[in-house]
């Protein structure tokens, strides 16, 4: 996997991309955390890319295997991430369900506050002012 960071901070996208794919294939189901850090290197690099539907692919299978298996962090992180590109592709409703999963279940103050920044930036885009008003702990 260094190789295949070493390639994407170095430009070679589509070198990164061979790389991260045989590195998730290697961790295969048994190392699940490693396969998921992996898959979310794959979903940056994607991302970078513009292939915004192999993103959102990946994320969905981070989304529900890390829900499996009880990894919460990259399963925030990887809600955060698929809300903020479905917000830029104009998905708002889908991109708020998102976040407001994040804060449904978020555990961490700085991932809570990421997701309210997400929808804050979900009614800057639509031009609408929020009813409602949230509060971090």
């Amino acid at each position: 996997m260094e190789s295949a960071i070493e390639a994407r901070g170095a430009g070679q996208y589509q070198k990164a991309q061979v790389f991260l794919k045989k590195a998730v294939d290697i961790c295969g189901i048994g190392n699940v955390k490693n396969r998921l850090t992996a898959l979310m290197e794959l979903a940056q690099v994607n991302e970078i890319t513009g292939e915004w539907v192999d993103v959102l692919m990946y994320l969905d299978n981070i989304i529900q295997t890390a829900t499996d298996s009880k990894h919460s962090r990259i399963r925030e992180e990887a809600l955060i991430t698929s809300g903020n590109i479905l917000s830029k592709k104009g998905k708002w409703s889908l991109a708020e369900k998102r976040f407001h999963q994040v804060l449904d279940e978020g555990e961490r103050a700085s991932t809570n506050a990421r997701a309210l920044v997400g929808i804050g930036i979900i009614y800057w885009r639509q031009g609408e002012q929020p009813d409602r008003h949230y509060e971090c702990n």
